[in-house]
């Protein structure tokens, strides 16, 4: 829980993937994809039920395979002392208007919330974005940003930081976003100064929030992630890259 709500991990995963086929379930370091996401979220501390939303049988079956789908939904006290249903991992049919390529992503999270309030009678006041290709995600890390939420910030992201050396092609030609002929060192170049790039590992808002105005509030905490962190599945070249890093660090978890 936070600040005394609920809070609900959402793992989008539709079928189709354009680039990389059957991303979400291909196997990852000897498991299917989704499972690092999925572990990550109920071995959370402050997740209290992780959601997988899906149209793809391929990723219903991996999450229904998942121990935590049977194991962990259970009888038992909170934290608080109060005795509730612990519900950690559930299934979600998604919509077929909300699979398509065009579709963004916060109706299918709403969809979600909407359903397991409808459903389970169960409702959130927080929920977390938990994109299924950054399988990079300690549990530790996902209690690091949402303990932010404690501080103020109405939601929080996670980004990568670089420097602010950008360039942009404006019909046909290159243009600088910084002076290339008095280019400072990095070490010399301000925290002010520098860049921070939405990676899409994580998300975090109030449900309030997320249905007034989308995964990021007015004022969002950005928590910099490491760059094994920040990488996604797009290729095929990242399944490689991400599988000999994750043996190198001694997994994602």
């Amino acid at each position: 829980m936070l600040n005394g709500k609920r809070v609900v991990g959402i793992i989008p995963a539709r079928a189709g993937s354009k680039g990389v086929k059957g991303k979400n379930f291909r196997t990852l370091c000897k498991r299917p994809v989704i499972d690092w996401s999925i572990n990550a979220s109920v071995y959370s501390s402050i997740i209290d039920t992780t959601v997988v939303s899906t149209n793809c049988p391929h990723v219903t079956t991996c999450c229904k395979a998942n121990r935590a789908f049977s194991k962990w939904n259970y009888w038992g006290d909170r934290p608080d002392g109060t005795a509730d249903l612990k519900f950690h991992l559930y299934c979600v049919p998604r919509p077929e208007e909300l699979c398509t390529d065009e579709a963004p992503t916060e109706p299918a999270m709403i969809h979600a919330i909407d359903y397991m309030k409808e459903e389970h009678g169960i409702e959130f006041g927080y929920a977390v974005l938990l994109q299924p290709t950054s399988p990079a995600r300690p549990s530790k890390m996902i209690d690091r940003c949402l303990r932010k939420m404690e501080e103020g910030f109405d939601s929080v992201m996670t980004v990568s930081s670089h420097t602010p050396f950008f360039w942009r092609v404006r019909e046909g030609q290159a243009i600088p976003d910084y002076d290339p002929n008095n280019r400072p060192r990095r070490q010399d170049i301000p925290d002010e100064d520098m860049m921070y790039h939405d990676n899409g590992n994580l998300y975090a808002v109030s449900v309030d929030n997320l249905r007034r105005k989308g995964r990021i509030g007015d004022n969002p905490y950005l928590y910099e992630t490491t760059h094994f962190e920040s990488l996604q599945i797009d290729t095929e070249d990242d399944f490689v890259m991400l599988e000999s890093l994750a043996n190198h660090y001694g997994g994602f978890l």
